[in-house]
């Protein structure tokens, strides 16, 4: 699977947002959820691509990702899918150090990683992050 209008709300609660600014000062206030958190949380979209874990208003994020958020997604998805997903901690009590790809920033990033659960959107290295991610246009 690779078309992101095929997904629906169980993978796009898990998308990042994107806060890249295309527009010269122009920005609204939108709310997406947030996989950590488990909450809505507002943030400053700037009109660059489509955001696809964007909302409106909270309530709105609230109704459509609330009950989906923790249903698992398929594996089987390409790079231009899982390096949308939020970095994710996962489900065990251990620390990796890890890297995820920012979509904002077309960048990795590290974050903190259990050691197990979590999502593909997760690497031992930079290199090997933006080898496989950097191909994604970002925003």
């Amino acid at each position: 699977m690779d078309n992101l209008q095929d997904f629906d709300m169980t993978y796009y609660c898990k998308f990042q947002p994107s806060t890249r600014r295309c527009t010269e000062g122009r920005s609204s206030r939108k709310y997406f959820f947030d996989i950590k958190l488990k909450e809505c949380v507002q943030f400053e979209y700037g009109h660059c691509n489509h955001s696809y874990n964007m909302f409106g208003g909270r309530h709105v994020c609230l109704d459509s990702c609330r009950e989906v958020y923790h249903e698992p997604v398929s594996d089987d998805v390409t790079f231009n899918v899982f390096c949308r997903y939020q970095p994710d901690f996962g489900d065990c009590n251990n620390y990796y150090p890890m890297f995820y790809y920012d979509v904002s920033d077309g960048k990795c990033k590290g974050f903190a990683y259990s050691g197990c659960g979590g999502n593909r959107n997760r690497f031992s290295s930079a290199i090997e992050c933006l080898d496989i991610c950097g191909l994604l246009v970002y925003g």
